[in-house]
């Protein structure tokens, strides 16, 4: 089977960029043979020397405000899908270049918020998006919660849910082994984007109840930090709550020091809250530290509830709030050995969710697709 893959990037980036690093590995495994369009700007590493990556596209968000970008990346699209059998979207924006003429059958994949904002956009935007989804041969949503957004959106009957897979890290956690300096005591570790939707702000507000009974706790917030006026406004809660000394916001880390961060965690602490139209549409990092054996604490009423089995692998609060959200933290860190049990759960789960196994479930949607 020749699949084309229309991505913005093949880097860990992003939630987009991990999604399709993976998932081109997993269905590779299974004998797919892949070509990728990327962002023009997004070259594949050397890596990829045996893949046909060919730069070409639009920015992702484009298109959401340009015809010229959804007809630009259109014909980029029908260019080079010749002798595919069929084309799946990763990004959900790409999409809009199959609500035209399009030749091959296709399927795309939605993880969140970029899902649902083209359907509340201007009139063509709506209109032009609503068509590419009903005539997808599959419209694959990472979360239950993610289908549900969309589906109160736009009524569809080609909806499917597989949740995200991950990659699995190399070594498991191991406090014997050698790694970076991580200080505190215990370590609390929240990684993605610092953006208002995660909810860093929700978890800082707890931080302050949990150090009362952990006075030497440390919470890293890992991730992109360019959005400066939520980064402002969280530096600013943690200096109004004199937590300065047990808040580090990394911004991005290199590899080695996320695995030395994974491993150092006592609790995985991120809190997302939805906040108008954005969403968290699954919650990768959630498996990313169930696979180093770490207990994690997420919201309900997100995709987070995909990724947790409250009182399984991890715990569940309400969102935004923090009062809450401390009971829950104090709630692993008070139970070593009940935190020994979820963490050996959640590695259990995300073992099962590598992307091998992962890569079975989209190879059965695009054989449905094509018929066979």
């Amino acid at each position: 089977m020749r699949v084309l893959v229309v991505t913005w990037q093949m880097a860990p980036d992003s939630g987009w960029g991990r999604y399709s690093l993976g998932l081109v590995r997993g269905l590779r495994e299974r004998g797919i043979q892949i070509r990728i369009l990327t962002e023009r700007r997004s070259p594949a590493g050397p890596e990829y020397r045996d893949i046909d990556v060919i730069p070409c596209l639009s920015t992702p968000l484009a298109p959401l405000d340009r015809l010229d970008a959804l007809a630009w990346n259109l014909g980029q699209v029908v260019r080079h899908s010749g002798g595919s059998d069929l084309v799946h979207f990763f990004v959900e924006p790409y999409a809009l270049a199959a609500s035209l003429l399009f030749p091959r059958p296709y399927l795309l994949t939605v993880h969140g918020t970029y899902g649902v904002v083209p359907l509340r956009g201007n009139p063509m935007v709506r209109i032009l998006f609503a068509r590419a989804l009903r005539r997808a041969e599959a419209v694959i949503c990472v979360s239950r919660f993610t289908r549900s957004r969309v589906d109160a959106a736009l009524r569809l009957d080609n909806l499917a849910v597989v949740n995200n897979g991950l990659e699995l890290p190399m070594r498991s956690k191991n406090p014997a082994a050698p790694s970076e300096s991580v200080p505190g005591d215990p370590v609390l570790l929240g990684v993605g984007a610092l953006k208002p939707r995660k909810g860093y702000h929700v978890a800082v507000e707890a931080l302050s109840t949990v150090r009362q009974r952990y006075p030497n706790v440390h919470y890293y917030l890992v991730g992109d930090d360019r959005d400066h006026r939520y980064v402002d406004q969280l530096r600013e809660s943690i200096r109004s709550l004199d937590l300065e000394r047990y808040v580090t916001i990394t911004g991005r880390v290199d590899d080695n020091r996320l695995d030395a961060l994974y491993r150092h965690a006592r609790v995985f602490v991120l809190s997302p809250v939805n906040s108008g139209l954005a969403f968290e549409g699954f919650g990768l990092t959630y498996l990313e530290a169930n696979a180093y054996g770490t207990p994690v604490v997420g919201s309900f009423d997100c995709g987070a509830e995909d990724a947790i089995q409250d009182g399984v692998n991890g715990l569940l609060a309400p969102q935004g709030d923090a009062a809450a959200l401390a009971r829950q933290i104090l709630r692993v860190l008070d139970d070593p050995a009940g935190a020994a049990r979820m963490g050996e759960r959640g590695r259990e789960l995300a073992r099962a969710r590598d992307w091998t196994h992962v890569a079975n479930e989209y190879c059965r949607l695009y054989e449905r697709a094509l018929g066979r």
